[in-house]
């Protein structure tokens, strides 16, 4: 390298600070702290939602807009499916290649927020907020968890379409562009829709131009969206029932509020408990968990009315101090469950409202004069250790996800949670760690017991030959709370499993009538239809048996099925070992 190019890349890093050295620094920062992720593998939804749709649709564009795998879950969220889908079919089911772009899609978020920050706040500072938006551990969730790059994806597009937003008087054809992405946020998350307000209101505070025309692109996006979610996808709006805060009333919910607020602005502030799937629920109105976090967040909320009212008497500019708050509220009430979520907090779920917090805090600080170098060389060094500190605990954080077991077996550690328990167990267990895997399901279903769980435990003493207690786990399973979406009672496979189990190890006449539940449910499952036909052969029922295995090949039309059928026709003996079952 000559004397030339070493003195360019000098300057820079240390010579006058530019916005390019501050995309520089942010994109730099942010790949070392999330590096380790690249190496983690698939884990949680990644391997029981995000893989078997791309492997099930691959490049499918229609089906991904209409109904697919995910579909089953109660989402529409077909550009998060079509990227999935897309860099499966370069790359394969290769963990690495899923999580680059993840971490290079939310460095450019970091990017897209610093530059719109720097509108409204000096450069510093909207370098440094933006740094904590890169590397904060909260941040953890949506950067190192592959199923959740649709809350990067979803910030993308609206912080996109808020971008362009800002001319006073748009061109038609950005105008058309604004909409388009804020749809296209909103086809990776609901959460999308919270940039349509974010919009309306920025336009209303610093553009006064255009809000009539923006108001009513925004209502025919928002059309747009549930027409095509509806007619298109025909997905409609689930409850998720087997979640405990499902499960409470509204006034119950309500009294959640304090606590789930509290939570993120603890751990905003001190990001030491991480931890997946919190599914805690208050149930009364105690100091610790109402009255304490109702004072802090009350507090908070003065406190942010006084610096407001502060700067409107020094008549300061206070447009985006308003502007920032009413973001952050309008981000965090999303997730405050009035409409009920599938658990009761997130990390990944801050990713929006973040953005809103930082801004906060930016005009904030904006407005507070340092005139004494000490000082500012104070709060320079202050800044560089709290960059570090979070820095490392992200590093930490993106550790924990390697591996699922090592998530789980960690996040067990931390917070008494049933479904880490229960993926644990299933950790274990798919692993021959029989015996281990059954007593994390058991302190799951002290937790919270349901069907699931029990059908768990029933399994591993089924393969343990422990057949008395799988008969009783079996039977606690079908009167269990229910896990499954609604109109169904129950999964399949707990069907599958409890008809099984009386065919082969109890009483055919209990195994019928369990199978025939199940189809009653699940009228297209061929195993249940095949279970059936030897339930009815077993006893006796030749013609009926011919039948069911008759349907049973014409939903699987497998050999094994076909000779079945044969051997049946010709009242010969049939011989279905169990393990096909399993």
């Amino acid at each position: 390298m000559d004397e030339h190019e070493r003195t360019s890349i000098f300057e820079l890093f240390f010579g006058k600070f530019t916005t390019l050295k501050a995309i520089c620094i942010i994109s730099i920062i942010g790949f070392i702290v999330f590096f380790p992720a690249l190496f983690n593998n698939f884990v949680w939804d990644d391997i029981n939602q995000v893989l078997p749709n791309v492997i099930a649709y691959g490049l499918n564009i229609p089906k991904l807009f209409g109904q697919n795998y995910l579909s089953a879950f109660g989402y529409y969220r077909p550009v998060s499916s079509i990227y999935f889908s897309f860099i499966y079919a370069l790359f394969g089911s290769i963990p690495f290649f899923f999580h680059f772009p993840q971490i290079i899609l939310h460095l450019v978020n970091g990017i897209l927020l610093f530059i719109f920050l720097k509108s409204f706040i000096n450069k510093k500072i909207s370098l440094f907020l933006a740094l904590i938006f890169v590397i904060h551990p909260i941040q953890v969730e949506s950067v190192s968890y592959i199923a959740q790059v649709i809350s990067v994806l979803c910030f993308l597009f609206g912080m996109s379409a808020l971008l362009l937003s800002r001319e006073k008087v748009i061109k038609k054809k950005n105008l058309l562009l604004v909409f388009f992405l804020i749809l296209l946020s909103l086809f990776t998350k609901e959460v999308g829709i919270i940039f349509i307000p974010i919009i309306l209101l920025f336009r209303y505070l610093f553009k006064k131009g255009s809000l009539v025309i923006y108001s009513v692109l925004s209502f025919f996006t928002v059309c747009a969206y549930f027409l095509i979610r509806f007619y298109v996808g025909g997905i409609y709006f689930y409850k998720m029932t087997f979640v405990p805060i499902s499960r409470v009333s509204f006034p119950m919910r309500f009294i959640n509020i304090p606590e789930i607020i509290f939570y993120y602005l603890k751990t905003f502030l001190f990001p030491i408990k991480l931890v997946i799937m919190q599914n805690w629920t208050i149930t009364e109105m105690n100091f610790p968990q109402f009255y304490f976090p109702m004072l802090v967040v009350s507090a908070l909320s003065l406190l942010d009315i006084i610096v407001g009212v502060y700067l409107h008497k020094a008549k300061k500019d206070i447009r985006g101090y308003i502007f920032f708050s009413l973001w952050f509220i309008l981000g965090i009430s999303f997730y405050l469950q009035i409409i009920p979520l599938d658990m009761t907090v997130a990390d990944r779920w801050f990713y929006l409202p973040l953005a809103g917090l930082l801004g906060l805090i930016g005009v904030t600080i904006q407005n507070v004069s340092i005139q004494d170098e000490k000082i500012k060389i104070l709060m320079f060094l202050i800044s560089v250790s709290i960059v570090l500190l979070l820095s490392f605990r992200t590093i930490l954080r993106d550790i924990n996800w390697q591996s699922p077991t090592d998530l789980y077996t960690h996040d067990s550690m931390v917070e008494d949670d049933y479904n880490i328990e229960s993926n644990l167990a299933f950790e274990l267990q798919s692993g021959g760690k029989f015996d281990e895997a059954l007593i994390h399901y058991k302190k799951s279903l002290s937790l919270y017991p349901y069907d699931a769980t029990f059908n768990n435990v029933a399994w591993i003493y089924e393969k343990n030959k422990n057949y008395k207690m799988a008969k009783e786990y079996y039977l606690k399973a079908i009167t269990a709370l229910s896990y499954a979406l609604p109109p169904h009672k129950h999964e399949f496979y707990l069907y599958r499993n409890i008809g099984r189990f009386f065919l082969y190890f109890d009483n055919p006449i209990l195994a019928e009538k369990y199978i025939k539940q199940g189809l009653s449910e699940y009228p297209s499952d061929a195993i249940l239809w095949l279970l059936l036909s030897v339930d009815d052969y077993s006893q006796g029922h030749r013609i009926d048996a011919t039948n069911d295995v008759k349907k049973a090949y014409a939903l699987n039309p497998s050999e094994r099925i076909k000779m079945l059928y044969l051997d049946m026709r010709n009242n010969q003996p049939v011989n279905v070992p169990v393990e096909i079952f399993y």
